[in-house]
């Protein structure tokens, strides 16, 4: 092959969709890195707490208020798109508009009667949700130009916030937080009115039929992330009973790079998965896309240890020589590494759920760990502060994990 075709395939590699796709996942990879590294290392732990409790308060809406909606889509997303979703698109236009309308409403309200950084949870509610809305559409439908310039968009936001952060060590952090939400809502909104699913009718229908569907289909998932929350973030509100902030932002800062050594790179590598399987069932049938997501499942079942092992080692030394200003107890920093590498395993075992619209199983084993992470949190936290938090989680992933992979019916 002459070196002449080899530039040019090249260059059409690099022009590529799936080259759009990956440098679009890789943008999103690397702002929500920044987020987790640098953050921490500007605010003050008290500030570092505040935010820490108000951006999962915003994602908790996001699952109760649009995760029926967003889960629905993201499952259905070729009839959304396709020559016959005109009803589809007017429907999930009608739906966005009139909540985001009324969370908009709630902030300026919100504004006379509190001065806390809790009034801007709806904001960072409905930013998140036109986020993660589109986000998906895009990234299950390969519209992979779209997908990449969105991530370049919300990369910016991620990436100014945590410059504006940097400039004031975060003296401004409701701001900052507004500059953030806002940056997001316009980077959505252009990108939902260039799919095309903004542009109705000045007065859009709503189909109840499709609403109903797509309600039955989501509604066990809003449960399930309802379900995730309460394992993975409500640890920190129990710390605020019987913890001081100093120790309540070393735990969070250990959570915060642990779990999202593990959680940020698979998030990307689902999001490359996922869509590959919807194609395969598309293509052949829903077996194949089973033997594909269980081929996945064995490579992975092949990393866990060594990625624990690497992942733990790299975190204990930023903790030890980046973030002198936080403690931390390496058991702790272990125990959550461990307890995500184990939750991973749910991407995989959710799939066969998720594909023949099973979805009630993977909420009862989330469900089930909730539980068992409530429990746990309110028994050990008291005695054993940080350290009881971080055991709960990994018990409570554990046991989410297993009861969801014991009732699986497909066999490879």
């Amino acid at each position: 092959m002459s070196k002449r075709v080899k530039i040019l395939n090249y260059i059409q590699l690099l022009r590529s969709p799936a080259a759009f796709m990956l440098a679009g996942r890789f943008m999103q990879l690397m702002s929500q890195m920044a987020m987790v590294l640098v953050v921490p290392k500007v605010l003050v732990p008290g500030l570092y707490v505040q935010l820490n409790l108000v951006l999962p308060l915003a994602f908790l809406g996001v699952s109760l208020v649009f995760g029926w909606m967003n889960n629905a889509i993201h499952r259905h997303v070729f009839e959304l798109l396709g020559s016959g979703g005109r009803h589809f698109r007017q429907t999930v236009f009608y739906y966005y508009g009139i909540v985001c309308l009324f969370l908009f409403l709630i902030v300026l309200i919100g504004q006379y009667y509190t001065d806390s950084i809790y009034r801007l949870v709806p904001l960072l509610l409905a930013a998140a949700a036109l986020k993660a809305g589109i986000l998906g559409i895009l990234n299950t439908s390969g519209k992979s130009i779209g997908f990449f310039f969105s991530n370049v968009g919300f990369a910016s936001s991620l990436l100014l916030f945590v410059l504006l952060c940097f400039i004031d060590s975060g003296n401004n952090l409701q701001r900052n937080l507004v500059v953030y939400a806002s940056f997001d809502i316009v980077v959505a909104i252009i990108s939902w009115s260039l799919l095309g699913i903004f542009k109705v009718p000045p007065i859009p229908r709503y189909y109840k039929d499709i609403a109903k569907s797509y309600f039955h289909y989501g509604l066990p998932l809003v449960a399930k992330m309802v379900g995730i929350w309460v394992i993975s973030i409500s640890d920190r509100y129990f710390l605020t009973i019987w913890e001081e902030p100093q120790e309540i932002a070393s735990y969070i800062l250990s959570y915060q790079l642990a779990g999202s050594a593990i959680t940020i790179p698979m998030s990307f590598v689902m999001a490359v998965i996922f869509p590959k399987i919807l194609k395969i069932e598309k293509d052949f049938n829903q077996r194949e896309a089973l033997v594909f997501t269980y081929k996945m499942l064995g490579y992975y079942l092949r990393l866990m240890l060594p990625v624990f092992i690497l992942v733990s080692v790299i975190i204990l030394l930023f903790q030890y020589y980046i973030y002198t200003n936080y403690e931390f107890n390496p058991i702790i920093v272990v125990t959550i590494v461990l307890a995500h590498v184990i939750f991973e395993l749910s991407h995989f075992y959710n799939k066969e759920f998720e594909l023949n619209g099973r979805t009630l199983m993977i909420t009862k084993a989330v469900a089930l760990g909730a539980m068992v992470n409530v429990v746990l949190n309110l028994a050990l936290i008291p005695s054993f502060g940080s350290l009881g938090a971080a055991v709960a989680t990994l018990f409570a992933y554990a046991v989410a994990v297993y009861m969801v992979a014991r009732k699986r019916e497909y066999q490879p």
